[in-house]
This record gives C-alpha cells, structure tokens and sequence, in this order.
C-alpha cells in the first residue's frame, strides 16, 4: 500500500508540472521570451502603435493545418509576421473555401494572456484593408469560432507559452508544420 501512495503521490506532482505548460490549464504561467511573465495589473500593459502591413501576395503564403476545419485551408503570409515591443505576434491570415472564396485579416496573438483581435479585414478587389471598428482582444479557447488562431498561438507563434522571438522563428514553425517547443509536440499536452 506504501508504494501505491507513492506512485500515486509522483503521478500528481507529474501532472501540476505537465499543467504548467497547457494553456488551457488553470495553472498555466504565460512566459514571453523564455522568462515568466510577471502578473501585472492589465492596465499597465499598452498596445504599440498599428502599421498595416502591405496586402498579401499568394507566392507568400504558408499554409498550416487546422483539424477539424472542414472544408477551409489556412494560410499566414510569411512576410507578415512581426513581433512587436508589446510582445503581440502580428500576421495575416487568410482562410479559404473550397470553391476558392477567400477571408483575409491582418491579426495579433498576445501570448501572455492566450488572446486575439483582429485589426483589419482583407478587401481583395482593392487588394487593401478595411480597418476593424469593433473588438479588441478576446480570449481564445478550444470550443470558439477562429481555431486556427489557436492553433496559431498554440504550435507555432507561442510554443509553451514563449512569444517566438523573431519572424524567421515564425515562418520555420510553419514550414516544419510545428514549433520544435509547441506544447502539442510533447505527450503531456492534452487537446
């Protein structure tokens, strides 16, 4: 009976550190590049200053899987990543149907808090943006509309809770189909 508590004991100082890592666990300490972010008060932190980035070439997109998507692909244009000052991974995104229709948005991934908002939309006649007039950061969770956002900030623009540092990091992630760091990537991660 001893070493049943015992083992019983390891497997649940096992699991609280496996949580740490989930961010979709109650335990989970967000971390901006590689340090622990320090609880702060939200009215400290300030958004930097938005740049709409040019509109996206199809010769730049990278397209990653999203399971569970249906009929849509997903894509991020690779020269629109950027990781801000503020710590907010900024790309766009485009999701396309089978029959070819296209959404576009230019978006941000705030790690810290595993939240998204979309600053503009994609006007594809004009090859230009339409500025988001409502929203700001919403958090992302498994059962919500914008999975691929998730997936986005889950393997590869916030591996275990680290905001990748630079936007080759980026664009390796998707071209490798992961972040080699992604929480996904490790048994302990439970989808």
């Amino acid at each position: 009976m001893k070493w049943f508590t015992g083992l019983a004991l390891a497997l649940l100082c096992c699991g609280a550190f496996a949580q740490a890592d989930n961010p979709f666990d109650s335990g989970y300490k967000p971390r901006e590049h590689g340090v622990d972010v320090p609880v702060r008060d939200e009215a400290e932190w300030k958004e930097g200053e938005l740049k709409l980035p040019p509109y996206p070439k199809a010769d730049n997109l990278i397209e990653f899987e999203v399971r569970g998507a249906g009929s849509f692909r997903f894509f991020v244009d690779a020269e629109s990543i950027a990781i801000g000052e503020d710590n907010i991974v900024r790309y766009i995104s485009v999701a396309r149907s089978r029959a070819g229709v296209e959404s576009v948005s230019f978006d941000g991934l705030r790690c810290s808090t595993v939240s998204h908002r979309v600053y503009a939309t994609g006007r594809p006649a004009e090859k230009d943006w339409a500025v988001a007039r409502t929203g700001g950061w919403k958090k992302l969770s498994l059962g919500a509309p914008g999975r691929q956002h998730l997936v986005l900030l889950r393997d590869f623009f916030c591996p275990s809770g680290f905001t990748i540092s630079s936007r080759k990091e980026g664009v390796n992630a998707l071209q490798l189909g992961s972040h080699p760091d992604a929480a996904s990537n490790h048994s302990n991660f439970r989808r």
